[in-house]
């Protein structure tokens, strides 16, 4: 008997440090076991993930506005518009891909089915969910713990914007579909193009000379719609005295670099020379947007093409 019980605890032990050493993240302590809190781990988010487009064979780039939970038109988007997403379709959704809408299991459960040709970047209801799942007992602001990204920690500045609506979401989600989602997404992604071309994607916006330059913050990047022109630091979801759309900064831009972004579904779709502003509203039963870059490797050339469906509303929902 006491070989068996020495046997349990020894195969329990592994299966411990297996997991503890098996994921580069940090702790959270919510939960006790005999009065010691029991140690869980939560992985460290990306910053910024990076792709070199082939030359030697035809592909597609679709970068999609916010989807909020919204499977139905994502699907429509997916299926009815693009014809699926076969070998050489890359599927990028531009953040925000959960809450408000009525099924935000469903579009995780998507993202998680075609990892392979399916990037997510995290936007601002995201990470609400990602820090609600790792603060349960958010009432306590004491003992917090922040999401790591990269090498800085992320807490946000409003914590009344993680709403009861994101709490509900993280434990419907549950821990395991979570982790997977936080490790498949990251803040930013970059691509670079055949011609030169550079396209970032992010969820509220960049600044001209972002990660070649500096590193954005987790704020901006999740955010941001104002930055002051005189401190690039300052940067703000609501305006404030001399601020500017922090996309008008790119105007005098020359470098061959365009930033794909949502999150500003005030102002709508936004096609500008350096800047594509996708969220057209969906959630608010308006229009959920796509925009297509298309490869081909004969003749060399990248051609752009817009793709829309309509939405049901389900904000008051």
């Amino acid at each position: 008997m006491k070989r068996i019980v020495g046997g349990i605890v020894f195969v329990v032990a592994v299966v411990c440090l297996t997991v503890a050493s098996s994921w580069k993240s940090y702790r959270m302590e919510n939960t006790e076991l005999n009065g010691a809190p029991i140690k869980i781990e939560f992985p460290q988010l990306r910053l910024l993930e990076q792709w070199t487009m082939p030359t030697d064979q035809d592909w597609r780039l679709i970068f999609v506005g916010d989807v909020h939970g919204q499977y139905t038109e994502l699907m429509n988007i997916v299926e009815g518009e693009l014809g699926g997403l076969d070998d050489q379709t890359t599927l990028v959704l531009l953040g925000d891909v959960v809450s408000k809408g009525p099924d935000s299991g469903r579009v995780i459960q998507f993202i998680l089915e075609y990892r392979d040709r399916v990037k997510c970047v995290l936007g601002n209801h995201d990470l609400a969910v990602l820090f609600a799942l790792v603060n349960p007992e958010l009432s306590n602001h004491h003992n917090l713990l922040p999401l790591r990204v990269g090498d800085s920690q992320f807490i946000p500045k409003d914590l009344s914007k993680v709403k009861k609506m994101h709490q509900q979401l993280a434990h419907e989600l549950g821990f395991v579909k979570a982790k997977s989602w936080a490790l498949h997404s990251s803040l930013a992604v970059q691509f670079t193009l055949p011609n030169g071309q550079i396209l970032y994607g992010c969820h509220a916006g960049m600044l001209p000379g972002d990660f070649s330059q500096r590193t954005p913050s987790v704020h901006a990047l999740t955010e941001m719609k104002f930055v002051d022109p005189k401190d690039w630091t300052h940067t703000s979801k609501e305006k404030f005295k001399n601020s500017k759309h922090w996309y008008k900064l790119w105007d005098d831009v020359s470098e061959h670099i365009t930033v794909l972004y949502g999150h500003d579904a005030k102002r709508g779709l936004n096609l500008r020379s350096h800047t594509k502003g996708l969220d057209s509203g969906c959630v608010k039963g308006k229009e959920l947007s796509a925009l297509q870059y298309s490869y081909d490797h004969i003749t060399g050339k990248i051609t752009t093409k817009l793709f829309q469906t309509s939405c049901v509303n389900n904000q008051a929902k």
